[in-house]
């Protein structure tokens, strides 16, 4: 008997260490109330088959009057997941049968248990943004110039920018100082080490810009391009910085 419970329990404990699980929740900044009739959705798709392909998981959620912000989790097997891809995570309100606010595609590692996405904003619908894993050949010796960090933007005439060189170093300006790091690369996961910066001291709107810039780069694992052109960098739990090439 105490062999059989034994045996349940690993089991359990086997399909709990096969399942990943996405929380957060979706929120819009804008002080407009959703009408009854609205649905929040939640869905993983992979990244690289055509849009039209069915997701993964998904999660639809009735508001009945309820507003923003929406909690949310989504749960998925591992074992149907590649560890080596990515995959997206789209979000929406619709209205009717209409979509009213969507989420630009947050990058998902398969490899994570359990991935606490916070507060994730909405934007007015638009054609959905689709993330493009890119190798690092496409990104290196190239000076990317930041124009959001997690969802805020920059500071007026500020700069902040990045630049991963061949040599497995990473440079450029953090909005005040100056910096300097290293990067590895492995199996599509970014690893970005603990960045020396100059001494410079400078507004405290600017420095505090700077420490979140940093404290995002230290972070990210996830990397992809947009249809625009733009590098998205991301760490596990979603924050992102976007940057565009210099010139």
């Amino acid at each position: 008997m105490a062999g059989a419970i034994m045996g349940s329990e690993a089991l359990a404990q086997d399909a709990e260490n096969d399942m990943l699980t996405i929380s957060g929740e979706l929120a819009y900044l804008v002080r407009v109330a959703l009408p009854l009739d609205s649905v929040a959705t939640v869905e993983l798709r992979d990244a690289l088959p055509p849009a039209d392909a069915p997701p993964i998981a998904e999660a639809r959620i009735a508001l009945n009057g309820k507003q923003v912000p929406i909690p949310f989790s989504l749960s998925v097997k591992k074992s149907q997941l590649q560890p080596d891809r990515i995959y997206h995570l789209h979000g929406a309100i619709h209205v009717g049968s209409l979509k009213r606010w969507s989420l630009e595609a947050v990058l998902i590692d398969p490899e994570q248990g359990e991935i606490d996405l916070r507060t994730m904003f909405l934007l007015p619908a638009k054609t959905e943004t689709r993330l493009t894993p890119v190798t690092m050949d496409a990104i290196v010796d190239t000076e990317w110039v930041v124009e959001d960090i997690d969802g805020r933007g920059i500071i007026d005439s500020s700069r902040v920018s990045v630049m991963f060189a061949t040599d497995g170093s990473v440079s450029g300006h953090a909005s005040c100082n100056r910096y300097s790091t290293s990067w590895t690369e492995a199996n599509g996961k970014l690893k970005v080490g603990p960045a020396a910066t100059t001494r410079m001291a400078c507004a405290e709107a600017l420095m505090d810009q700077e420490q979140k810039f940093l404290s995002i780069l230290a972070d990210v694992r996830l990397y992809a391009t947009t249809p625009e052109g733009a590098l998205v960098l991301q760490t596990v739990d979603g924050r992102k910085i976007h940057a565009f090439p210099a010139g």
